[in-house]
């Protein structure tokens, strides 16, 4: 009974892994992020980083003029990540899906079509529009 339980696991298991390699393998092959950019003369950072606490998001790296922010760990559910760069007036926000299998990772944007990634991918894409429409910019 206990090596039939075992097999049962180990099937399972090695079937979610093989759904999830192909889900990412697809993903691959689809827009990776949703962009929209609009132009502001002062400072949006406070802004974003009061969004980001509010919805869960951490500051994973930053580089000058660039800061990507990520929500959730990444492992058997897609991490969702949001990056603005700052370039003058100029203020480019992306927002996408990554998704990771261990042996292959991909993004997806927040704005694809079809059901890979959906429900994760649709309440992204709500709370990323809140911080559009919060800074001016058109959702997406």
């Amino acid at each position: 009974m206990l090596g039939t339980m075992l097999t049962g696991m180990l099937a399972g298991a090695t079937l979610g892994f093989v759904v999830l390699l192909i889900t990412v393998a697809i993903a691959q092959g689809k827009k990776s992020r949703a962009q929209t950019s609009l132009e502001h003369n002062g400072d949006l950072w406070p802004q974003i980083e009061n969004w980001c606490k509010q919805h869960g998001y951490r500051l994973r790296e930053e580089d000058g003029q660039r800061r990507l922010y990520q929500r959730g760990k990444g492992f058997w559910q897609a991490a969702s990540r949001f990056q603005v760069t700052r370039n003058g007036n100029t203020w480019l926000l992306e927002g996408w899906l990554h998704m990771n299998a261990l042996v292959i990772t991909a993004e997806l944007a927040l704005d694809e079509k079809g059901v890979i990634a959906k429900v994760p991918r649709d309440k992204s894409k709500k709370d990323f529009n809140f911080l559009l429409g919060q800074l001016g910019a058109p959702a997406i």
